[in-house]
C-alpha cells in the first residue's frame, strides 16, 4: 500500500500571518503619513500584495521596515483591483511599486519542502490607460 504524504498546509490567515510579505510588523501608515513619508523620500517601494479572494493589501516599505496602509477607520487598506489602487495612490509621489504573489508551493500537499519563490513583479504607478 503506498503511503500518502499529509498535507501539511495551515488556514490563510494563520498562513499570512506568518509570511515574509504579509504586512504585520510594521506600524499602521494612513495616507497622508504616506503622502508625507513619500515626499521626504524616505518611501524604498509600495507592494502590493494579492490575499485570497482577490482583493489585495497595500503595504509600504519606509527605510526597510514593512507598514501597512490603513484605511479612515484605521484598518489594513484593501483594494479590489490594480487599478483601485492606482487610483488611491494618484497624489502620492511616484515611488517604485510592486504587485506581490506569495508562492502556491508551500500550500500543495504532498510536494514535500522546497524553498519558497514569491513573485514580485514591478509595476506602474500610474495607469497606462
Amino acid at each position: 500500500m503506498a503511503s500518502v504524504m499529509p498535507c501539511a498546509f495551515s488556514l490563510p490567515v494563520q498562513k499570512m500571518s506568518s509570511h515574509a510579505w504579509f504586512p504585520s510588523r510594521g506600524a499602521l501608515m494612513n495616507l497622508h503619513q504616506l503622502n508625507t513619508e513619500a515626499r521626504a523620500g524616505h518611501v524604498d517601494e509600495l507592494n502590493l500584495i494579492a490575499i485570497e479572494g482577490g482583493d489585495y493589501l497595500l503595504e509600504a516599505r519606509v527605510k526597510g521596515h514593512p507598514h501597512p496602509l490603513s484605511d479612515t477607520r484605521g484598518e489594513r487598506l484593501r483594494v479590489h483591483s490594480v487599478e483601485d489602487a492606482r487610483k488611491l495612490l494618484q497624489t502620492i509621489p511616484m515611488v517604485s511599486m510592486n504587485l506581490v504573489h506569495w508562492s502556491v508551493q508551500d500550500e500543495m500537499c504532498g510536494m514535500g519542502t522546497h524553498p519558497e519563490e514569491d513573485l514580485k513583479v514591478p509595476i506602474s504607478q500610474r495607469s497606462a490607460w
